[in-house]
C-alpha cells in the first residue's frame, strides 16, 4: 500500500475575531430619521445622510417629475411583417389561416401591419376577416398582386387618418395611410406595399415600378409622415461590404456577403436617393435569407438569397426600429418564402391635443368705463426734446401769481430782520425766468 502523510492541524490559538466592530453604529438621537409620507423612505435632516444612502431617489421635486412622465408618457409595440404568399386562393378561405399565424407571432405587439405580395388575384376588395382589415389589390390572376393586412388597432389608425381609400398602381403598388397615438404626439405612416417582377417577367419594368414609388413617396410623405415599403422586391442587395462607405445610411455591415446582382445594385441606388434603408441589414442574426433555391446542379451556387425587406429611413430608423430581421417561418404552408419582421417603438402621450376652449369663463357684461388715458405715444421714434430749467418750467405766470410774489418780497424788505435782499440779488433771479414781474 502507498504511504500516506498523516495530516496534522495546528494547535496555535487563534484570536476570536471580534464581529461587533462590524455592527457598531453610531447612536442616533431621537426623532432624527423621517419618513416619508408619501412611500415610507426613511430620510435625515443631514445632507450628508440623504447624499449617501438615497443619492439614488433623487430630490422630491425630481421623483414627482419621474411619477409625471409615466403617467403621461406610453408607448407601444408596432410590428410590420411582409410575407410571400405565392398566390391566395379565389374563396379566400386561406385568410383565415393567415390571420391566425398574423396573432401567434404578433401576440405581445398592439399594433401589426402586414404587406402580401405575389397575391395572382385580379381584384380589387376590402375585407374583415378575424378582426382584421384586409386590402387586395391586383390586375392579374397569373401574376403580380398586392395586399395589406391590418389587425384590430391598426384599423383604428387606418381611420384615424381619415379612412383614405388605399392608393393602387399598376397592380404591384397599394399604399395606406396610418395615424398612430393620441394628443400632443402622434406618429403617421404611409405604408406602402409592393411586389417587384422577376427576372424574366416583361409585363413591368423594374426601374418603371420604383420611379412609380419614389413619386407616389415624393406626393404622399409630407409633413412628418415616414414611409414603410414592404414586400418581395426580386433583388439581392448584399450588405455594405460590396459599396463602400458612401451607403452606410443605406445598409448595414450583416447579410449574406455574396448575395448581390444587378437588380440589388439598382435598388442601392434608389435607397441612396429616397433616403431609405434597410433594418435588418443593422442586426446580428443567425438567419439571413428569406428564399432558399432548388437549383443544385452545381455545388458553388449560392442557395440563399435575401429578396424581401422591409425599408424606412433612416432617421426614423434610429429612433424607432428597436428590431428587424428574417424569421425562418410562414404565414401560409403553400409559399417557399420566409418571413421578415421588423419591431418598432411608439412614443405617446395621454395628453389632450389641444385645449379645451369651452371651459373657459365667459367675460363679463359690465360696461367698460370711459378711457380716460391719453393717446399712447407713436411707434416712430422722434428726436429728443431740449432740456428746460426749473424756472422755465413753472406752470404759466398769471397775474395773482406774479402779484402773490411780489407782495411777499416787499414784506420780507420792509421787515426788521437783519437779512436784506438787495435789488442785485433778486433782479436776475427775476429775469431768468419765462415771463416777467410787473408789479416789481
Amino acid at each position: 500500500m502507498p504511504s500516506t502523510s498523516p495530516m496534522f492541524h495546528s494547535t496555535k490559538k487563534t484570536k476570536p475575531t471580534d464581529f461587533s466592530k462590524f455592527y457598531e453604529r453610531e447612536p442616533v438621537s431621537k426623532n432624527t430619521i423621517l419618513y416619508n409620507s408619501s412611500g415610507g423612505v426613511p430620510r435625515n435632516r443631514s445632507r450628508n445622510f440623504n447624499r449617501r444612502h438615497h443619492h439614488h431617489l433623487g430630490t422630491r421635486k425630481s421623483q414627482r417629475a419621474r411619477k409625471k412622465r409615466r403617467r403621461t408618457r406610453r408607448t407601444s409595440e408596432l410590428i410590420f411583417m411582409t410575407q410571400n404568399v405565392q398566390g391566395l386562393k379565389k374563396d379566400l378561405t386561406d385568410l383565415n389561416i393567415l390571420t391566425h399565424q398574423i396573432e401567434n407571432q404578433s401576440w405581445k405587439s398592439q399594433a401589426t401591419i402586414t404587406f402580401l405580395s405575389e397575391c395572382r388575384l385580379k381584384t380589387n376588395q376590402q375585407l374583415q376577416v378575424n378582426n382584421h382589415e384586409i386590402f387586395i389589390h391586383g390586375e392579374s390572376s397569373s401574376t403580380g398582386g398586392v395586399g395589406t393586412v391590418l389587425n384590430k388597432h391598426a384599423t383604428l389608425a387606418w381611420k384615424a387618418a381619415g379612412s383614405q381609400p388605399p392608393i393602387t398602381i399598376k397592380g404591384r403598388i397599394m399604399g395606406l395611410h396610418l395615424e398612430f397615438g393620441h394628443g400632443k404626439k402622434r406618429t403617421k405612416f404611409f405604408v406602402i406595399s409592393t411586389y417587384l417582377p422577376c427576372t424574366g417577367a416583361i409585363d413591368h419594368d423594374f426601374d418603371t415600378i420604383l420611379d412609380d414609388i419614389t413619386q407616389l413617396i415624393a406626393r404622399e410623405c409630407k409633413k412628418g409622415v415616414i414611409p414603410v415599403i414592404g414586400g418581395d422586391y426580386n433583388a439581392r442587395l448584399g450588405n455594405r461590404k460590396h459599396y463602400g462607405e458612401h451607403v452606410t445610411k443605406c445598409l448595414g455591415p450583416h447579410g449574406i456577403e455574396q448575395d448581390i446582382n444587378d437588380r440589388g445594385r439598382i435598388l442601392t441606388n434608389f435607397l441612396q436617393q429616397t433616403n431609405l434603408c434597410n433594418p435588418a441589414s443593422f442586426f446580428i442574426k443567425n438567419n439571413y435569407s428569406t428564399w432558399i433555391s432548388k437549383n443544385t446542379k452545381k455545388e458553388t451556387t449560392n442557395r440563399y438569397h435575401t429578396l424581401d425587406y422591409i425599408l424606412i429611413p433612416f432617421l426614423d430608423f434610429k429612433f424607432l426600429v428597436r428590431d428587424s430581421a428574417a424569421i425562418v417561418d410562414k404565414l401560409l404552408p403553400s409559399t417557399d418564402h420566409y418571413l421578415v419582421k421588423m419591431t418598432c417603438t411608439l412614443r405617446h402621450n395621454n395628453t389632450a391635443s389641444t385645449p379645451n376652449n369651452n371651459n373657459k369663463k365667459p367675460k363679463s357684461s359690465k360696461p367698460s368705463p370711459p378711457n380716460t388715458a391719453p393717446p399712447a405715444p407713436s411707434t416712430s421714434k422722434s428726436p429728443p426734446a431740449p432740456r428746460r430749467n426749473f424756472i422755465s418750467a413753472t406752470p404759466a405766470a398769471t397775474a395773482n401769481y406774479n402779484q402773490q410774489i411780489a407782495d411777499s418780497i416787499k414784506a420780507f424788505k420792509s421787515s426788521n430782520n437783519n437779512i436784506h435782499l438787495t435789488q442785485d440779488i433778486i433782479t436776475p433771479i427775476l429775469q431768468s425766468s419765462s415771463s416777467a414781474f410787473p408789479s416789481l
